[in-house]
């Protein structure tokens, strides 16, 4: 993460079509475990509420048709190094509807607030998120939609986003 340089930033954002302030990382396996099908809704809401809106998905998976074709996704498959410092680095906020292993420590380590839901299958790594203290936790019940407006409106208030990845 300490070795990008601004310029690295920012062909990494032109390259994938990445507008500050408008783009979510989804970021590990994209299996049904992770609720692929309710994070491809979420994204359909919030690009058709904000066009800039963009998903980048960085993971491999048999569930990767389903975001793929999804209007508001950019798939770069698998990151390691300096790449998944990139996808961390250009994105605002992490989004993982269920399932939080490792990724909470990537959260961590990047900066980079996390927004879930409650009890949805997550490993003892989840246990390092706090509700608004560095990530948002949504209700178990959350539609699709309300974990959009969530999403939206965490990315729309920068003060509260610059607070959560404090």
């Amino acid at each position: 993460l300490g070795a990008l340089t601004d310029a690295d930033l920012a062909a990494y954002r032109v390259e994938h079509g990445l507008a500050p302030g408008h783009t979510a990382l989804f970021m590990g396996s994209v299996e049904q475990s992770k609720d692929i099908g309710f994070l491809r809704e979420v994204v359909r809401i919030a690009h058709g509420r904000d066009a800039r809106f963009r998903l980048l998905v960085a993971g491999r998976g048999t569930q990767e048709r389903h975001l793929t074709a999804s209007a508001g996704t950019v798939f770069v498959g698998r990151v390691v190094r300096r790449e998944k410092a990139l996808a961390l680095t250009a994105s605002d906020v992490l989004v993982m509807p269920q399932a939080i292993g490792l990724v909470a420590v990537d959260s961590l380590v990047g900066g980079v607030p996390l927004v879930t839901r409650h009890g949805r299958g997550h490993g003892p790594e989840a246990d390092y998120l706090q509700d608004g203290w560095n990530s948002v936790w949504l209700s178990s019940t959350a539609t699709p939609g309300q974990f959009a407006r969530a999403l939206l409106d965490l990315l729309d208030d920068k003060d509260r986003l610059d607070r959560l990845a404090d």
